[in-house]
């Protein structure tokens, strides 16, 4: 076998390995974060940590805005990754 191969080799088992992986790890982190900080997701009508009271934010941008600067930065992107 010539020695590219083996690394070509190598190569797929990583990703292989990272493809089942990376998700399982991420998942374990968010149980983890659920269970062990569970008292800062718990929020009581009313009550804010900063005190703020509850009112709707206005968006900054419109849904035909955001998407369209989504896609222009995906394409910029895209070109400046060549």
């Amino acid at each position: 076998m010539a020695p590219h191969s083996h690394a070509l080799l190598n190569s797929a088992g990583c990703v292989i390995a990272l493809t089942f992986a990376a998700p399982r790890s991420y998942a374990f982190y968010l149980v983890f974060q659920l269970y062990t900080h569970a008292d800062m997701f718990d929020e009581v009508e009313g009550d804010h940590p900063d005190g703020a009271s509850e009112e709707e934010e206005e968006p900054q941008l419109s849904l035909p805005a955001a998407l369209i600067l989504l896609t222009a930065i995906t394409v910029s992107v895209s070109f400046s990754s060549e």
